[in-house]
């Protein structure tokens, strides 16, 4: 467990995570965090989890190279019913 102490910078307060710790949570500057508390007064701090960027551009690109069976799209109607 690493001692932390709250500082205050200009009109907020901050923490300074120890090096190592942040190496160990694979947390690196620019990375969103999120705190939580609870009735007894924790503080617990995650790591908010990446969103995959460029996903539209991704499925966007595989719709047009893919069937509807490929993306999971299909269903009876589509096997039995449906002719282009």
């Amino acid at each position: 467990m690493a001692s932390l102490t709250l500082n205050k910078w200009g009109h907020s307060y901050g923490v300074r995570i120890p090096q190592v710790l942040l190496r160990q949570l694979q947390i690196l500057p620019g990375d969103q965090l999120e705190v939580e508390s609870d009735l007894i007064g924790r503080c617990l701090i995650l790591k908010v989890a990446a969103k995959r960027k460029n996903w539209l551009s991704e499925f966007n690109q595989k719709s047009v190279d893919s069937d509807a069976s490929e993306l999971g799209f299909e269903n009876e109607f589509d096997r039995a019913g449906w002719t282009w």
